[in-house]
């Protein structure tokens, strides 16, 4: 059993709150869609993952800057834990 704890994710999910370096940068392409297959590839049923700051709103609704895409993108990454 492991436990893995990861924070300050910079998951967009194509959203355009990105920064400019974060649409373009070589780093940075395809890190959503990276970082969840590693997740599955790595992070096993006994493990325990804790994503820290997934802070997308307050009292109900999404800050302006994202929509129901980033959200629902996010929902599926925790939809594998418990």
């Amino acid at each position: 059993m492991s436990l893995y704890a990861i924070g300050d994710l910079h998951l967009h999910f194509g959203s355009e709150v990105k920064a400019p370096g974060q649409r373009t940068g070589r780093i940075w392409k395809d890190h959503e869609a990276r970082f969840r297959e590693n997740c599955l590839r790595v992070i096993r049923a006994e493990d325990t993952l804790v994503l820290v700051d997934p802070a997308m709103g307050d009292n109900g609704k999404l800050y302006a800057r994202f929509d129901g895409a980033y959200a629902r993108e996010n929902a599926s990454l925790c939809a594998v834990g418990d």
